[in-house]
């Protein structure tokens, strides 16, 4: 945190125009409802729950044609209706800057801060076969990612994207693994005309865990994700995609509890602008997942995205299917 408000510092420092701007600030509400039809993530005797999330939040402020600034924060708590002591609830951060350098150029950073319970939150490799990721006693957490990128354009709508990527995980529970992530990515994209575009990502990640008392068997690992999108525009508003997604996760010692994977999900889209602020995406496709010493996996996946704006009011409708990472 301290980098980024040296960052913001010196962006005004630069941008004498920061210094006389009116900085917005907003209250919010924040509510909504979730369902999962696998709870407790667990490959056998799967239950469901619904949860419904309500909190207020504020944010502040500063947008300009070249130039953002922008901090929220959020609190959330967590209901559920039927696993009623899987309450909990958490705190989001955010903080954002970035400008831009006409006509090719921009650079920002944004950073995220989580204090949370909920373990389905820690990130890390799939495990398999134990009684529930949700069950016992609660760890309480904090994570913190920051993420800087820079954004060179060829023109428009063409450009190059590159990022870095770290994330810290500190648990207040010494049987939990702290967690330290560098990732580096690059997106490039390559508007061919009004019809046609082409979308190429690449991510390497390097995650690391420090020891556990009692000690466990280490699960550092090192992944890969790589993805291409081909979208045809009939209109500026309407378009259709298709997509392949491949990830390879490799750990840096065997470990009975984690093991090496292979993803492989190709998936066909569609995307409407219904009005100025309403959004409608839909996509579906199908998995494969090989693992070392395991079955292989096969699924369906899914994904609906209905998003609008209306004045001071944002809402979102948003379901997912498919293999959790």
């Amino acid at each position: 945190m301290c980098v980024l408000l040296i960052f913001i510092f010196l962006l005004i420092s630069l941008f004498p125009r920061l210094v006389q701007a009116r900085w917005s600030f907003t209250p919010r509400i924040f509510a909504e409802q979730q369902y999962d039809d696998n709870i407790f993530v667990t490959e056998t005797d799967e239950q469901d729950d619904f949860a419904t999330v309500i909190g207020p939040g504020i944010s502040f402020g500063y947008e300009s044609p070249t130039a953002l600034v922008e901090l929220e924060y959020q609190y959330r708590r967590f209901f559920y209706y039927d696993f009623t002591d899987l309450d909990y609830d958490d705190h989001l951060g955010t903080l954002e800057a970035r400008k831009d350098f006409p006509p090719m150029f921009s650079a920002g950073v944004r950073n995220r801060f989580t204090r949370s319970e909920d373990p389905i939150e820690l990130p890390g490799g799939q495990e398999f076969e134990r009684a529930s990721i949700r069950e016992g006693e609660r760890n309480t957490y904090t994570r913190n990612i920051v993420e800087p990128e820079v954004t060179f354009r060829f023109d428009k709508e063409s450009s190059l994207m590159l990022g870095y990527r770290n994330r810290i995980l500190r648990n207040n529970a010494d049987d939990e693994a702290d967690q330290d992530e560098h990732a580096g990515n690059a997106l490039l994209t390559y508007r061919l005309n009004i019809h046609n575009e082409v979308q190429l990502y690449y991510e390497h990640l390097d995650v690391e865990y420090d020891q556990t008392d009692p000690p466990q068997l280490p699960r550092d690992f090192k992944a890969d994700v790589t993805r291409g999108r081909y979208t045809y525009y009939f209109s500026p508003r309407t378009s259709v995609f298709a997509e392949y997604r491949y990830v390879n996760k490799d750990l840096d010692q065997e470990n009975p509890d984690f093991f090496d994977y292979e993803v492989h999900n190709p998936r066909v889209g569609f995307s409407r602008d219904l009005y100025e602020k309403l959004n409608l995406t839909v996509s579906g496709g199908y998995a494969a997942r090989k693992a070392d010493d395991r079955d292989d996996e096969e699924i369906f996946t899914g994904r609906l995205d209905f998003s609008g704006e209306y004045k001071s009011l944002n809402a979102t409708v948003y379901g997912e299917r498919g293999f959790y990472d």
